[in-house]
C-alpha cells in the first residue's frame, strides 16, 4: 500500500505523524518507508568520465617510467631532494604533531 500525505516541515523540523491505516490491513509487525521531498528543484547528477583501464594505467606508467629513463632524472631522487629540507623531517614526529594540534586551541 501506498499512502501520501503533504505536511508542513516545522521550524524545529520535528514531524510527529499519526497515520491511520486502513482496517484491511492485518495488525503485527509492519515495516513502513518514509520518503522526503522537498521543494527545492532537482539538481544536476554529477557525471564523472570513466575509470582508465589497466592497460592503459599501465602504458601511461611505461611512457613516464621511459621518459624519466631517457632524461636520467630518477624521480624517487627528485622527491627526496624536495622534501629534504621541509620542516617535517627535521624535527621529532610526536613533537611535530602536538605544534600542529596546539594550532587550533
Amino acid at each position: 500500500m501506498i499512502f501520501e500525505q503533504t505536511v508542513i516541515i516545522p521550524k524545529n523540523h520535528r514531524l510527529h505523524l499519526d497515520l491511520e491505516l486502513p482496517q484491511a490491513m492485518p495488525s503485527g509487525e509492519a515495516s513502513i518507508t518514509i520518503t522526503a521531498a522537498g521543494t527545492e528543484p532537482a539538481r544536476e547528477p554529477v557525471v564523472l568520465p570513466p575509470l582508465p583501464s589497466r592497460e592503459e594505467l599501465l602504458e601511461k606508467a611505461g611512457k613516464q617510467y621511459l621518459d624519466w629513463k631517457k632524461s636520467g632524472i630518477d624521480p624517487l631522487i627528485e622527491l627526496r631532494k624536495s622534501l629534504k629540507g621541509k620542516q617535517v623531517f627535521g624535527v621529532d614526529a610526536l613533537e611535530y604533531q602536538r605544534k600542529i594540534r596546539d594550532e587550533w586551541r
